[in-house]
């Protein structure tokens, strides 16, 4: 895998939604490919997306909802967002409450295409 550039797709993502905090790939297995800043990738974050959506991933389709598009989270301090990138990949957003939500799901919707062109 090009992780070099994974991590420049990340770090154009903040760039272009600046309401962006942190972005990490990740394969489903949990298995942080990059991330930006560099230091979100500690802690777990990559084993918990990974659960996390395939928890989501198995009440879609037990629900009858068909394939899992995002998983999307609000709290208090702001949003956690997963994205299926790829058949094996799994791209985490953090944003802020402060954010454009739309100029952040655009631009998720850019880094996850990069990210399939990579993966190709």
């Amino acid at each position: 895998m090009q992780y070099d550039l994974f991590e420049q797709v990340l770090v154009d993502l903040n760039l272009n939604a600046p309401s962006v905090e942190a972005a990490l790939l990740s394969s489903k297995d949990g298995i942080a490919l990059a991330a930006h800043p560099v230091a979100f990738e500690q802690g777990g974050t990559g084993e918990l997306s990974a659960r996390v959506h395939a928890l989501s991933h198995d009440t879609s389709l037990m629900l009858n909802r068909g394939e899992l598009e995002h998983v999307l989270v609000q709290g208090e301090g702001g949003l956690y967002i997963l994205v299926k990138a790829g058949n094996e990949l799994v791209l985490t957003v953090m944003t802020g409450l402060n954010g454009e939500i739309n100029e952040v799901w655009e631009n998720i919707g850019v880094a996850v295409d990069k990210i399939n062109q990579i993966t190709l």
